[in-house]
Order: C-alpha cells, then structure tokens, then sequence
C-alpha cells in the first residue's frame, strides 16, 4: 500500500535520494515518485469537490449525479499519480453515469479514464506515434496508467 492507501504492485522500492525522489520498480516498467505531491493535485482536486455539488441531470440529459465514492476514489488516484514524476494534470470531468471522468491529452497520445464507485478505472489509450500500442481495458490497478503517463516524460 502506498501513502494513499491505494494497492500498487510493485517490484521492489530503491530508498529515497536526496532530491525527495524513490525510484520504484513495476512489472513492467520503472517510473519515479516525488515525495510531495505536484501542483496541479490542488486545482484537480478542487474540481473534484464540484463535481460531487452536481444535481441529477447535470447534462440536461438525464445524467445522474457524480457518486460521492467515485469522487473519492478519483482523489486517492489523483494523489498517488501527482506523485510520480512526469505525469502531467488531468482534465478532471463528470461523466453521465455516476463517474469521475479523468483525461490527458498530450501531442502525441491521450488516455481517457473514468472512475467509479467501486474504484474500476475503464480507460483508452490512444498511441499516435504507434497505434500497436493502443489499449482499451479495465482495472483496479493505478500503476496500469502510471505505465501510459510516465513515459513519454
């Protein structure tokens, strides 16, 4: 478990340098993590807040209002990924179905996530540069997008 209570597999942890980075080694992959949060955590999580105040049919299409769960699951992966170094602030948005909707856009590539109440990220990974590396897929697991946002840092 990491500081935000949220499972991360990991590997094995390097300790902390002396810049307040810790190197952590995924599956897959090795990302670094800062030992304060970035600055966008605070705007993102001020958006959140709003979208936990949205009526039903906040749409004026008949969406249900943002779960409050979804909100604050969408929070506890936002803290965690406003630690790893290099990824960047998402949009942070609503999305009809009771979910946190969670976006990055980048020149070359874009990942679309939503949140919902039982913590499942549903997302899309649009690679311009490679479209072998598209994904579209489910999981409970941060360190899934951590792989897409890191590295193109």
């Amino acid at each position: 478990m990491d500081s935000a209570g949220l499972a991360f597999r990991t590997d094995a942890i390097v300790n902390s340098s002396p810049e307040g980075t810790t190197a952590c080694f995924q599956r897959d992959f090795v990302c670094a993590l800062h030992e304060n949060p970035e600055p966008w955590l605070y705007d993102a999580c001020q958006q959140l807040e709003q979208l936990a105040l949205l009526p039903a049919n906040w749409d004026s299409y008949g969406a249900a209002p943002v779960d409050n769960r979804a909100v604050k699951k969408a929070a506890q992966y936002l803290a965690y990924l406003a630690c790893v170094v290099g990824v960047p602030a998402p949009g942070v948005g609503a999305a009809p179905d009771a979910e946190v909707a969670l976006t990055w856009d980048e020149a070359a590539w874009s990942l679309d996530a939503s949140v919902d109440a039982s913590g499942l990220i549903r997302y899309v990974y649009l690679d311009e540069r490679d479209h072998r590396n598209d994904r579209e897929s489910r999981t409970r697991d941060i360190g899934q997008l951590v792989q897409f946002l890191a590295q193109w840092t």
